[in-house]
């Protein structure tokens, strides 16, 4: 198999990257069965949460989306209400999360693992995807990219947690100047403004970094090695790497945003309105999984120069 330059113009290696995802075609379908395990999990657990109360109020929820301005809906507040705030209720749904988020990981890790480790094979040696090969990555590299899960939300979550000091610090200022109109406004515009920016740089670059994470995990590094690692990747020769992988992540958005108001207005006309909303959300979860598929194999792409390739 012919090795890529990654060195090479950009566009040249998003070329090569998107030949080598034709290749491995395979993985956007076991991304897909993946997603179907992580979703339908979900919906089964919201099932055995809210069932009952579904199951209690089903013909009284009828009723009332049938006569929604005579229907008194005060009973069935009440039930809602009720559960709630039932300790039992409390406790199951407190073990139900924690056992989705547990098989979430669990799913994330395997799937991770069999596709880094795919792309790694076939840039390597030229290897093709087999079902073999892949589930002896997957399961040989869950338990490393659980732990790097764990290890990147901490970094989320120590962002957010700064942001909430800051907002509760403007809170109390406010509080000081006896929630001033004038004050509050000027300090929701100061706060506001770098807010959003910060979030929206934050995540677009969390997001094409967590992937260069699992990169350098599959060579074989620890979790934390791999973060270092990949930030010095991520911003050598002139964040050449940074670039790529948020320009290939910016030309996602950007596509998914036009073609969801092209949809969105086609989904308008009379008649066939419905089918253009169906194919809205079936464009949305194709284009989904094969960002995430082209992504991953972007990542290990440019780490072939380290792996001497």
């Amino acid at each position: 198999m012919k090795k890529a330059d990654v060195t090479s113009p950009l566009f040249d290696v998003y070329s090569w990257v998107g030949n080598s995802c034709l290749a491995l075609w395979p993985l956007f379908f076991v991304k897909f069965l993946f997603l179907i395990l992580q979703y339908a999990t979900l919906f089964i657990c919201l099932g055995l949460l809210f069932g009952p109360f579904i199951t209690r109020n089903g013909p009284r929820i009828a009723e009332g989306l049938e006569h929604p301005k005579d229907f008194d809906w005060t009973p069935m507040l009440s039930d809602w209400v009720a559960t709630l705030t039932d300790p039992g209720w409390i406790g199951i749904c407190i073990a139900v999360v924690l056992l989705y988020i547990t098989w979430w990981c669990l799913l994330s890790g395997l799937e991770d693992g069999g596709v880094f480790g795919t792309f790694q094979g076939y840039f390597r040696d030229g290897t093709r995807f087999t079902w073999r090969a892949f589930f002896e990555n997957a399961f040989r590299f869950v338990f490393p990219m659980v732990w790097l899960q764990f290890y990147l939300s901490l970094w989320f979550l120590g962002a957010a947690f700064a942001w909430a000091l800051v907002a509760l610090v403007a809170v109390g200022l406010l509080a000081l100047t006896g929630f001033n109109l004038a004050v509050g406004i000027a300090t929701a515009v100061v706060l506001g403004v770098p807010f959003v920016i910060f979030w929206i740089l934050f995540c677009l670059g969390f997001v094409v970094f967590a992937y260069l994470c699992k990169a350098f995990l599959i060579q074989g590094e620890s979790p934390v090695k791999a973060m270092v690692k990949a930030y010095s990747k991520f911003k050598a020769d002139g964040w050449r790497v940074g670039i790529g992988l948020s320009v290939a992540f910016i030309t996602y958005i950007a596509v998914c945003l036009g073609l969801k108001m092209v949809f969105g207005l086609l989904s308008l006309v009379p008649l066939v309105g419905l089918l253009f909303s169906l194919l809205d959300m079936l464009t949305g979860c194709a284009l989904a999984i094969f960002i995430m598929v082209y992504l991953s194999g972007l990542s290990v792409a440019y780490l072939q120069d380290e792996a001497g390739a």
